[in-house]
């Protein structure tokens, strides 16, 4: 993505719960992060949006991820809740309990600022 400055986009966070478990030694811990982008890069591909065309930012146990401002909101914002779910089920069915993901994500839809720590949206 270019410089979109000021510009209006969607942006999604994405984050996963219990992610610091007593449960979850540093092996799943990388296992639940390849997840994590599993399922995100799985439901925005179900929404048409190739990984190709958004900025995203890690977190460690969560990212953000900021489309341009072609993406419908609207679209992701019926959409999204039941292609992440799917990603997720498919996710969880093949994973040992203590890898299995708990996802919270909130959907913002305002201008985006970009510095050279990352990227950060205006209230």
């Amino acid at each position: 993505m270019g410089d979109i400055s000021g510009t209006y986009c969607p942006h999604l966070f994405f984050d996963v719960a219990g992610f610091g478990h007593l449960d979850r030694d540093a092996d799943i811990q990388q296992a639940v992060r390849r997840g994590l982008y599993q399922i995100v890069s799985g439901a925005l591909a179900r929404a048409a949006v190739s990984h190709t065309v958004y900025y995203r930012q890690d977190y460690g146990d969560g990212v953000l991820a900021v489309l341009p401002p072609t993406v419908p909101a609207l679209a992701l914002a019926e959409g999204l809740p039941i292609w992440l779910h799917l990603e997720i089920r498919r996710y969880n069915k093949c994973a040992s309990p203590a890898a299995r993901i708990q996802l919270r994500s909130a959907l913002h839809i305002g201008p985006v600022y970009r510095d050279e720590q990352g990227s950060a949206a205006a209230p």
